[in-house]
């Protein structure tokens, strides 16, 4: 069985934080599994001992779109509703460690137990992960390096992260 990673980056404005994180249009999944990077960024798959980064979790500042990415609504009762869980299968989730339950506008929600590793980084850390994965490589992974491009077109004028996790 492979492991995914779900990477969104947010960015919040530098000059008006109060505005909070936002997501631009770069997010999902990437479409080859590089379990070197997912070692670099947060001890996944680290077959080969590479130094990873800090494990910071899943930001408590996330903005809205990522929040509902990464939790589920929890309802009283029973739902079919993917993006939402009922207050037992919640507790059963949390008592078996597999999720947490936090409050949120008012509302409780439960990250998805399938979802394992969330952490965070800026474009500064993205690069060294990835220069520490692929330092004497004779070819680039192009989707890494247009994600750090990518990232640094906002660090003039915004703040920016990437957050991710991963699913096994």
């Amino acid at each position: 069985m492979g492991c995914d990673i779900h990477l969104y980056v947010e960015i919040r404005s530098k000059k008006n934080k109060e505005w909070g994180w936002y997501s631009t249009s770069f997010k999902g999944e990437f479409s080859n599994r590089t379990y070197g990077m997912f070692a670099a960024l947060n001890n996944v798959r680290n077959h080969w001992g590479l130094k990873s980064l800090e494990n910071r979790g899943i930001p408590n500042d996330i903005g809205n779109e990522v929040f509902h990415e990464y939790y589920k609504y929890v309802t009283k009762e029973e739902t079919d509703n993917e993006n939402e869980c009922s207050e037992e299968q919640a507790n059963k989730w949390v008592n078996n460690g597999s999720s947490t339950i936090i409050s949120r506008y008012n509302s409780k929600y439960c990250s998805d137990p399938d979802w394992h590793s969330a952490n965070w980084c800026t474009p500064k850390e993205l690069k060294e992960c990835y220069n520490q994965v692929f330092e004497n490589k004779e070819y680039d992974y192009l989707q890494w390096v247009a994600l750090i491009n990518y990232m640094k077109t906002f660090e003039e004028e915004y703040d920016v992260r990437a957050v991710f996790w991963f699913d096994s």
